[in-house]
């Protein structure tokens, strides 16, 4: 998949500072986030009993919100746990680093 650098305006592209020596690893923490959100969904679809390629158009911190209410409401004192112990602090720290929504079609 392949997006079209084209469809950027190139002033909003020449308007965002960036220091080359980053990038690599920026785009790792995006890609870490990306998968993240990605395995929070398919949790959530899984207690809805969709399929784990439903689309999600869901934040990381939104997505770990309705999971929480989710394994609230179900009795999934794991996902709890994961949650308190995984989830938001990942988050948390991912946000310090980078805050986007990140959206792979």
């Amino acid at each position: 998949y392949r997006v079209s650098m084209t469809s950027i305006p190139d002033s909003y592209v020449d308007s965002m500072p960036s220091d080359p020596d980053l990038l690599a690893d920026l785009g790792r923490v995006a890609w870490a986030a990306e998968r993240l959100n990605a395995g929070v969904s398919d949790s959530i679809n899984r207690h809805s009993g969709s399929t784990s390629m439903e689309p999600f158009d869901r934040t990381l911190g939104g997505a770990i919100a309705d999971l929480e209410r989710l394994a609230t409401k179900n009795g999934r004192a794991d996902q709890l746990d994961w949650v308190r112990d995984f989830g938001r602090p990942t988050s948390r720290l991912r946000n310090a680093v980078i805050h986007a929504v990140t959206y792979v079609p």
